[in-house]
């Protein structure tokens, strides 16, 4: 029992000291992440990437524009990393295309997960029991 309550101590001593960091936007213990009922975005992204199990004891979300690197490269000066949960890192253009389904543009928030629901509803398929998303319902209708 004294032995996880230091490590309590330790993992919370270290999310203090995280935030403090001017490039740290959030940060979050495993406790919070798995026991926390008070949801917000950032929390939300990072319970949705969290495996109590496999991940670690603290996950930090960074500041936009921030980008970790182990080297100081020319390279590493460039680009992006893809891994941030800001929409310059996220925002992906979807591209649906077959008979039935209308030309249109479409400007609100899809998730990802969005995207197996509409393949499934597409293909006349059961929706997968696991299935979070919900069918992207401009790829069916003219409207």
């Amino acid at each position: 029992m004294m032995d996880e309550q230091r490590k309590e101590r330790v993992v919370e001593f270290i999310a203090e000291k995280a935030a403090e960091n001017e490039n740290v936007k959030r940060v979050f213990t495993a406790e919070q992440l798995y026991n926390s009922s008070i949801d917000d975005e950032w929390m939300s992204m990072a319970k949705n990437g969290f495996h109590h199990a496999e991940s670690g004891d603290l996950v930090f979300v960074l500041e936009p524009g921030y980008l970790p690197k182990t080297t100081d490269t020319e390279l590493s000066r460039k680009g992006t990393s893809h891994g941030s949960a800001f929409n310059y890192d996220t925002h992906v253009p979807l591209l649906w295309y077959g008979k039935n389904i209308p030309q249109k543009e479409v400007y609100r928030k899809i998730d990802i997960t969005d995207i197996a629901a509409t393949l499934a509803h597409l293909l006349y398929l059961q929706m997968p029991s696991a299935t979070t998303g919900e069918v992207i319902l401009e790829v069916f209708s003219n409207e």
